[in-house]
């Protein structure tokens, strides 16, 4: 069997009215990011906020949906994220959660 290594990865980040977590979670994205062996996105969507979330995406690639379904929310992440980089290793977390320094290595 064999193992192919991916030359890039993209994160998925759904977020409705996250305002209060998204920051840290883009933080420690970021932290993943700098410490990843590939070159490594940020895609947040945004699924019908109405809080400040879309001031706090800092840079990031961002997607905006009117679905009000986290399933839906991140399938139209990994939609946006597959047209950029049909090859790209497809991650998601949640808007609330932070993740480890490894957590793309």
């Amino acid at each position: 069997m064999r193992t192919t290594v991916p030359t890039s990865v993209v994160i998925v980040v759904p977020a409705r009215n996250e305002a209060d977590t998204l920051p840290a979670c883009l933080a420690s994205l970021r932290r993943a990011r700098a410490r990843a062996p590939v070159p490594t996105r940020i895609v947040v969507v945004l699924d019908d906020s109405t809080d400040a979330s879309a001031s706090m995406t800092g840079g990031e690639d961002v997607v905006t949906v009117r679905c009000r379904n986290v399933g839906a929310a991140r399938a139209a992440g990994f939609k946006f994220a597959g047209a950029a980089d049909p090859d790209a290793l497809l991650l998601c977390t949640d808007a609330d959660c932070e993740v480890e320094p490894d957590w793309v290595q």
